[in-house]
């Protein structure tokens, strides 16, 4: 993953507040305005929960949700914040940021739980760790994920919103699932190999003598090109591959123009 491009995680300094139940409509607003500013883009429900237990209220029940819905969507319309998808009806789960900010920003966890997160955010941290390690399969990137969000188990409601990230963000993991299969647990190579694009063809070359080519159709038959990486893919597996190998057939291709999805 791009270091580069990942910030920490900026948490709302916590302040004790009066119980908003009994305060003017304008200032529970600001309050709200303020957490948004400061841990936006942030899921509605979270801003809720920063709110409450700062006023000593252990259960948002259906009046204090209602009275936080309301806020929230007077600072919406209002102009101060805007809600991910441009919806003017807030649930719990909208995503919100302060107006004008970037509507995705990629951050460590912080002390948000997976399910505080916005989906948005997540789907960008697996295409980002799917275009550096485009041979992982479906389990070794929901692992990289946890990695990435210091989450040590894989519990069933993470791998849910996982299974949903990647399947609204219309990933085909399908290949790398079943290159994954193949590979088993192998992660380093065995014998040496080489990968290049010449004269019109593929090249794989094993050290030890294994070779084979394959001719590249047009650039533009994504199809063709897709059935000359699935072959020479088979090839180097017969020949005890690592992951990073077959990564290495694959940038052979691309490296000379010869791209799946371009």
């Amino acid at each position: 993953t791009d270091t580069h491009s990942i910030q920490p995680y900026k948490t709302w300094d916590s302040v004790p507040l009066p119980d908003p139940r009994g305060m003017p409509h304008h200032k529970i607003v600001d309050r709200l305005a303020e957490i948004i500013e400061i841990e936006g883009p942030v899921v509605l429900q979270r801003v809720f929960h920063l709110y409450d237990s700062a006023a000593g209220i252990k259960r948002v029940g259906h009046q204090l949700r209602r009275l936080f819905l309301g806020a929230a969507e007077i600072a919406l319309t209002s102009g101060r914040i805007e809600e991910e998808c441009g919806q003017r009806k807030l649930g719990l789960d909208s995503v919100v940021r302060p107006a004008g900010s970037r509507p995705i920003v990629l951050r460590t966890r912080g002390p948000r739980v997976f399910e505080e997160i916005p989906p948005s955010e997540v789907s960008e941290m697996v295409r980002s760790i799917r275009k550096m390690h485009p041979e992982t399969d479906r389990e070794g990137l929901y692992r990289r994920v946890l990695d990435f969000y210091a989450l040590k188990r894989l519990t069933s409601n993470v791998r849910q919103s996982l299974d949903r990230v990647t399947s609204d963000a219309e990933f085909d993991l399908s290949e790398a699932d079943a290159l994954g299969s193949k590979l088993g647990d192998r992660q380093y190579a065995t014998k040496r190999m080489s990968a290049r694009v010449e004269a019109g063809h593929l090249i794989v070359v094993f050290e030890e003598g294994a070779q084979d080519l394959w001719e590249l159709p047009d650039r533009s038959d994504k199809e063709g090109i897709r059935k000359v990486l699935n072959a020479a893919v088979e090839f180097a597996l017969t020949n005890g591959v690592s992951p990073g190998q077959i990564n290495a057939v694959r940038k052979a291709l691309t490296d000379s123009d010869y791209h799946l999805t371009k």
